[in-house]
Parts: structure tokens; sequence; C-alpha cells
């Protein structure tokens, strides 16, 4: 399952894990957990397919959040989670882009990575 794999590259990259430890997540981070942390989730998917039999190809959309205290901290974790992305044989991965954004509420910032992964 793609989701399992992401979050076993993602853990799996040392240089991201001394900076997150443990906080990798699926959708949400435990209540009470601190910042810095990783969020992913899959916002589409699809499995390849042709009229005579279903595809063993799946691919799906995968979106990760990487939220920290600063700025220069959350570029940091993005930069470490494209590398363990691109870096993992458990699937092929196309960068699809990525966005700097804020949460007021929370006062903290957080970049947005978009992967297509293949599997």
């Amino acid at each position: 399952m793609i989701e399992q794999d992401v979050r076993t590259a993602l853990l799996a990259h040392a240089p991201l894990v001394s900076l997150v430890g443990q906080n990798v997540a699926a959708m949400l981070i435990p209540e009470g957990a601190d910042a810095p942390y990783v969020v992913y989730q899959t916002v589409s998917g699809q499995r390849e397919s042709t009229m005579v039999a279903p595809g063993a190809r799946i691919n799906a959309r995968v979106q990760m959040s990487c939220f920290a205290s600063t700025y220069a901290q959350a570029k940091a974790i993005a930069q470490a989670v494209q590398d363990a992305i691109e870096a993992s044989a458990l699937f092929a991965a196309v960068f699809a882009g990525y966005q700097d954004l804020y949460d007021p509420e929370t006062k903290q910032r957080y970049v947005v990575i978009d992967y297509s992964l293949w599997q």
C-alpha cells in the first residue's frame, strides 16, 4: 500500500528523522505532538486498467505537509522529505510541486509537497 510505504520511506531516511524524530503521520499528527512534524495524505489515486484486465500498477497523488516553528526549519524538513521520497525503492516518484504556507492559528510555517507515486 503506497501510504504505508510513504511512512516507511520517510522514517528510513536518517536526515529527516534527525529533524522530526518519529513525528510522521497519515492525515493528522497525534494530538499533543510538538512541531516539527510531517503529515501525509493521498489526494487522489487510480489503478492502471484496460477493458480486458484490471491493472496491477497503482498511481497516487500524495501530499506531504512539513510543519515547523520557523520557515528555515520547514524548508529543511521539506528538502529531507523530497530526498527520502526520491531515494526510495518502494515506488517510482514524480515531483509535482510545492507551496510555502503559514498557519496563523498555530503560528507554524509549513511546506506542502506533491508527488505522483507509482507502484
